[in-house]
């Protein structure tokens, strides 16, 4: 099983704090978060990414590749709802 890389992580949690709220700004995205490369080219650790979570409608032009070195995934996903309860 791979490890997770947790100086890196704390590197990309960090990156991500620096740049949540004006990445939330951007039309059609709706998500900022952490998840893992797709790749696994990195070797024996899971190396973390910086996500974009978009809606169907959202372009992609713009949007960066990655963030102070780091890789940044986009996902696109359909119409979310805030559920209370």
């Amino acid at each position: 099983m791979k490890q997770i890389d947790t100086g890196r992580l704390e590197r990309v949690r960090a990156v991500r704090r620096r740049h949540a709220a004006a990445l939330l700004r951007r039309p059609g995205v709706i998500g900022v978060g952490i998840g893992q490369a797709e790749s696994s080219v990195h070797g024996p650790a899971v190396q973390p990414v910086i996500v974009l979570t978009l809606s169907d409608d959202a372009s992609e032009m713009g949007l960066p590749a990655e963030l102070e070195g780091i890789p940044v995934r986009l996902i696109r996903t359909g119409r979310l709802d805030s559920w209370e309860g």
